[in-house]
């Protein structure tokens, strides 16, 4: 529900005051006091005016909370859609409020100046119209391909706008549906920004990118058939083998289902305007290559034998449309053979040919009735809201497989070390350790430093392998869950099993790759609606946390010194990250590092 502002929540609140009683009514006005324009009241400024002679705290919150209780359960009583609500990290000091969510009924009637003007018998109420669907945006690629949709679409003195970086043409309705043009450089890097851009910008049904690309079977097909992809092959994607032969990899992703079988079907019954250039359905191949070499079309076609054609663009569009969900569909007719013949004296008649049927293609798709409708109501904007909580799994769920396979009888409890400072790169006993010590026991030398303020946020847990760091490791995770479950106020534990983190020979992961992969890989899914975040690691250290890092000595002998020293810093960084966004919230840090 949206969040309400002063007006609407006065508005709310005002309805419930005869159904409370007079002590009750003053603590309401008291509320309406210190209610901020945006519906909001401080926990902390409202408990202690209603409260001042409270015994405690404690017991101010608790007379505070029964009060907020009492609106919620007199609303609903009221039969109204209004609900109190409370910044859930209790140990947020100022930053704790009071906010209120509901709908609020429109009393007031519209002015019908016009409507009253008319007679009852003149008035009309079944006019009729046609509902027009999501706009389609059509891509072009250079001067052939935009003069041709440009001219097929009845278009060329249509005016061009302007949008920052970006220019497009608005071509009109076809179909029932705004067909809106847009011109992008060549390459699948700045096609992939362009269709970005529009995509946002206009929230299509469709991303239809159309114009010339090279043929791959001269005997077969001519110039000016139109290729149209089922899937896309991406020969940027290979491996070099050491002769010099390449393996081309990668998925081939498909184009839209419904646009293709849309225009399948179109050129298989007839159903299209005449004439009609030959279509070819198939694998398309892209990359930023130029090609210009008839061996490497001869390799192409040795790696794919379906392959149909080729260009630099479709892979970016692919990409853009794929990460906003929007069905997209590549239409380009052959211009060329990509043999070394590209500078032919025929070269723009063949453009021109291969974007004109192009062009005239996807004008056909379209007036064949639009591609999707319009929402049957268009969303309503929503204030911005408190963000939902997301509670981290309890401890038992992070992967703590080790703990869990060693008999209680045989866990170690009492294993010690010995206290050490890294200076200048080198390991050094503690100050003030004996070296005749037999050393410190590990668990309650790290609960002396997790209950320190002052102490450093970071603490490494080093020895050799199979000593034990891992079931130490896990024993504080447990201990720490037992803790919070008893206290909500003590912090939460994140543990992350770095032996889960894969692909170490190809590249040094982030942050945000490491946690998202310790996370997938590691803890148990619990049936939640959405996979868990650094955005969400960073909420749970807001409220308070010890980060577990483990195994990082398991990672290390699998990198390069310089990325073993990447891959720390990666790590490091998020206390980093986390000091600079306490400091912006004008809050302490809570988090603590351990790092094995």
């Amino acid at each position: 529900m949206p969040v309400l502002n002063k007006y609407f929540a006065e508005a709310s609140l005002r309805k419930l005051h005869a159904r409370l009683k007079k002590q009750q009514q003053a603590s309401l006005n008291t509320l309406l006091g210190l209610m901020d324009a945006e519906g909001r009241v401080n926990f902390n400024q409202l408990r202690d005016t209603l409260s001042p002679l409270a015994s405690s705290t404690n017991s101010a919150n608790t007379m505070l909370t029964r009060f907020l209780k009492l609106l919620d359960d007199s609303a609903k009583e009221a039969g109204l859609v209004l609900e109190v609500h409370t910044t859930p990290d209790k140990k947020a000091g100022d930053d704790r409020w009071i906010w209120f969510e509901g709908l609020v009924e429109n009393t007031a009637k519209p002015y019908t100046g016009d409507l009253a003007g008319v007679p009852a018998e003149r008035l009309m109420s079944d006019q009729r119209g046609l509902p027009l669907g999501l706009p389609v945006v059509l891509m072009t690629f250079n001067e052939h391909e935009t003069a041709a949709v440009r001219a097929a679409f009845a278009a060329t003195s249509a005016k061009t706008e302007f949008d920052g970086r970006y220019n497009f043409t608005r071509l009109g309705l076809y179909g029932q549906q705004e067909v809106i043009h847009v011109v992008s450089s060549q390459r699948r890097g700045p096609a992939q920004q362009t269709a970005t851009w529009a995509l946002a910008r206009f929230q299509p049904s469709a991303l239809i990118a159309l114009g010339i690309a090279f043929g791959t079977h001269k005997t077969k097909q001519r110039i000016g058939d139109v290729l149209v992809s089922e899937c896309l092959f991406d020969y940027e994607n290979a491996r070099v083998n050491p002769d010099g032969s390449k393996v081309f990899r990668g998925a081939r992703p498909p184009a839209s289902l419904a646009l293709f079988n849309r225009l399948r079907s179109m050129d298989q019954t007839g159903t299209h305007p005449k004439p009609w250039p030959r279509l070819f359905f198939g694998l398309l191949a892209c990359g930023d290559k130029l090609v210009d070499h008839q061996p490497f079309i001869d390799e192409l076609k040795a790696e794919a034998t379906e392959v149909i054609g080729g260009d630099m663009e479709s892979i970016g569009i692919q990409a853009a449309a794929d990460e906003r969900k929007t069905d997209w569909l590549v239409v380009k007719a052959i211009s060329d053979w990509g043999d070394g013949g590209k500078s032919s004296l025929d070269k723009d008649a063949d453009q021109q040919t291969a974007a004109t049927n192009a062009a005239l293609v996807v004008k056909a798709l379209l007036e064949q009735g639009c591609l999707a409708p319009q929402p049957e109501k268009a969303p309503l904007p929503v204030p911005a809201q408190p963000p939902q909580e997301m509670r981290p799994p309890a401890a038992q769920h992070m992967g703590l497989k080790d703990l869990k396979a060693v008999p209680h009888a045989h866990v170690d409890q009492d294993a010690c070390g010995r206290p050490a400072r890294l200076d200048n790169k080198a390991i050094s006993p503690a100050e003030g350790a004996d070296s005749n010590d037999s050393g410190k026991t590990v668990l309650p030398y790290v609960r002396e430093w997790l209950d320190d303020d002052q102490a450093p946020p970071l603490f490494a847990l080093l020895g050799e392998y199979g000593m034990g760091k891992t079931i130490t490791c896990q024993l504080l995770a447990r201990q720490l869950d037992e803790e919070r479950a008893q206290d909500p106020s003590c912090p939460i534990p994140l543990y992350f099993d770095l032996r889960h983190v894969t692909g170490l020979r190809e590249r040094v992961p982030t942050l945000d790759e490491t946690l998202k992969e310790c996370m997938a890989r590691g803890w148990l899914d619990e049936g939640r609606s959405e996979a868990f975040s650094l955005e969400h690691v960073y909420r749970w250290i807001a409220q308070g946390a010890v980060v577990l890092f483990d195994g990082l000595d398991e990672v290390l002998v699998k990198l390069t010194e310089a990325d073993g020293q990447v891959f720390t810093n990666n790590l490091l960084k998020l206390i980093a990250d986390a000091q600079a966004q306490a400091k912006k919230a004008g809050r302490a840090l809570r988090l603590k590092v351990l790092i094995t």
